[in-house]
């Protein structure tokens, strides 16, 4: 038996993913501070452990052979809940991991990591370099920078997933450019999961959308190939301003202002 670490599971993506992750032979362990909504106990677990307590998630760790890191803030916040929650807690997701001799991890990272960045400028790189948008989107790119120590001086494979307009809704405008579906994520964690290699990997968390402002070299060189699309059957992007930010509405908050 094969058992999988979801951290954030009672949160809004990982409850959408869990019944995704299902396989024979695979046991998910979900760690909250919030009681899963309808845990199958025939397939998971729950460890109620916050995400910043290291001896915690040390144990809940052990014996897991992955591990996808979701819990976290999911918007702007004053900066020491933002370093609390989610700089710290990525560090003690990361270190339980290595501790445990996990050598897979997912990264919920976010676009936020680049919101500054416009579509634009996001179609001519595969890798944007972090333009945050958000004491929120420094966190993501400081996510970045530590799943790839962690894969460089501990031999582990880590995926850091820009994940970008997350839900069965592609909504409109800038949302639908830049909509993943929850399969699609799935298909994204269970590329990370099969990985073999160490390396650490910055890739765009989204589906296809019809035209690829956001490149999907780097998630097709790890096996994430998306398959839902926004524009399917519709008229297409070709009217799109390229101009636009990717963080839309979070380049209106405040730093700092939750």
């Amino acid at each position: 038996m094969t058992t999988i670490a979801i951290t954030g599971a009672s949160g809004r993506i990982g409850t959408a993913i869990r019944p995704l992750l299902v396989r024979p032979g695979r046991t998910l362990r979900l760690i909250d501070v919030t009681d899963p909504p309808d845990l199958d106990e025939s397939h998971e677990e729950f460890v109620n452990v916050e995400v910043g307590d290291l001896e915690g998630m040390r144990r809940a760790l052990e014996g897991t052979r992955g591990l996808v890191h979701l819990a976290g803030l999911a918007s702007e916040h004053p900066w020491r809940e933002i370093l609390h929650t989610n700089i710290d807690g990525t560090y003690v997701a990361l270190e339980s991991a290595r501790a445990a001799g996990v050598r897979n991890v997912f990264l919920a990272s976010s676009i936020h990591a680049v919101g500054t960045s416009t579509l634009g400028e996001a179609a001519d790189s595969t890798e944007p370099n972090p333009r945050p948008d958000t004491f929120y989107g420094v966190s993501k790119a400081a996510m970045e920078a530590l799943g790839s120590a962690f894969a460089a001086r501990c031999g582990m494979s880590v995926v850091s997933a820009r994940i970008c307009h997350f839900g069965d809704d592609p909504g409109q405008g800038l949302d639908r450019l830049i909509w993943v579906s929850p399969p699609d994520l799935t298909r994204l964690v269970e590329a990370t999961l099969a990985l073999t290699e160490p390396g650490a990997h910055v890739v765009w968390g989204v589906s296809r959308n019809g035209a690829p402002w956001l490149r999907p070299e780097a998630g097709e060189a790890i096996g994430f190939h998306a398959v839902d699309d926004a524009e399917a059957g519709a008229a297409g992007t070709s009217e799109v301003d390229e101009s636009l930010a990717l963080g839309g509405e979070f380049l209106d908050v405040p730093l700092g202002r939750a």
